[in-house]
């Protein structure tokens, strides 16, 4: 995990995609004598020339890598969006329900309320994770 400050002096390539089952924008920058192809940014967000930005990488130096940054001109963080985790939230919440109506088993309910801990489990570390990078970006000064 990393941060690197950048100014994309040259973007093209810009095209909506998906990646993991989350909205994406796929672009290729230059910075200085550097060029990246196919960055997957979340969501659909402005990207210029001229832009400056901190970025947080999870892999250093990987761009393929890149999980959101903060346009120092606009101080606008680009990060995933915390949307499909709450989706999931609330379908297992929905399914609590219906195991509580149902009725079924006991046994059968400690299994199901078993894999909706686990779950949930899953669903907040991801949250919180988006919370904390989004954090350490809003912070983030030109380095």
């Amino acid at each position: 995990m990393s941060l690197v400050t950048v100014c994309f002096d040259q973007v093209f390539d810009l095209a909506p995609g998906m990646l993991k089952r989350k909205e994406v924008t796929f672009f290729s920058f230059i910075s200085n004598t550097t060029c990246q192809y196919a960055v997957p940014a979340p969501g659909r967000p402005k990207i210029q020339a001229g832009m400056i930005v901190t970025a947080y990488l999870w892999e250093d130096a990987n761009w393929q890598t890149l999980v959101g940054w903060r346009d120092h001109s606009s101080n606008e963080v680009v990060i995933e969006s915390k949307a499909y985790e709450m989706f999931f939230l609330v379908c297992l919440g929905l399914f609590v329900a219906l195991i509580l109506y149902a009725g079924p088993s006991i046994i059968y309910q400690c299994i199901c309320f078993l894999g909706v801990a686990l779950s949930a489990a899953w669903v907040l570390t991801s949250i919180l994770r988006i919370r904390r990078i989004e954090s350490i970006l809003r912070n983030a000064k030109r380095l």
